[in-house]
């Protein structure tokens, strides 16, 4: 089971320049960006209140698949938002 952990500022930050960037998409393709920042974003709050949730876990509270979970906990590790456990 891995855990996924980090600063709440660090969350709170990157969360904001990330919903920022694609708030005001209006094509297809920027319709999914959004929808996957906001992903990211539930994402990111469940772990704030949640820090020890597994991929399953936050994969039944946000109603998506694990790989959806797994692709963006990936991501967010590769920017030094989350750390692995």
């Amino acid at each position: 089971v891995q855990f996924w952990e980090q600063s709440l500022a660090s969350m709170l930050e990157y969360l904001e320049a990330y919903t920022a960037e694609v708030a005001g998409a209006n094509t297809a393709a920027l319709k999914r960006q959004r929808k996957a920042a906001e992903t990211t974003r539930d994402l990111l709050k469940v772990l704030i209140r949640q820090p020890m949730s597994t991929k399953q876990d936050l994969a039944a509270e946000l109603g998506v698949s694990g790989e959806t979970v797994r692709k963006r906990t990936s991501a967010l590790c590769d920017e030094d938002i989350l750390k692995r456990h």
